[in-house]
């Protein structure tokens, strides 16, 4: 097992000798993970819902 990026020892959420995030599609290449995070993400955002502006204090505050 390698090192992860920010210790010393394996990290227990990577595949074994890989640095990729152990993941429900068995994607242990670094890049195609990096793609389908892209791919995922940008479906997500085209779910989220604007508010128009002025955002006022109930607004922030309903974001906690």
């Amino acid at each position: 097992m390698i090192s992860d990026k920010y210790g010393d020892g394996p990290d227990p959420y990577t595949y074994p000798n890989s640095q990729v995030l152990i993941n429900k599609f068995d994607i242990t290449d670094d890049s195609q993970f990096v793609e389908m995070e892209q791919d995922f993400s940008e479906l997500a955002i085209m779910d989220i819902e604007f508010s128009p502006p002025p955002y006022d204090l109930l607004y922030w505050r309903s974001l906690h």
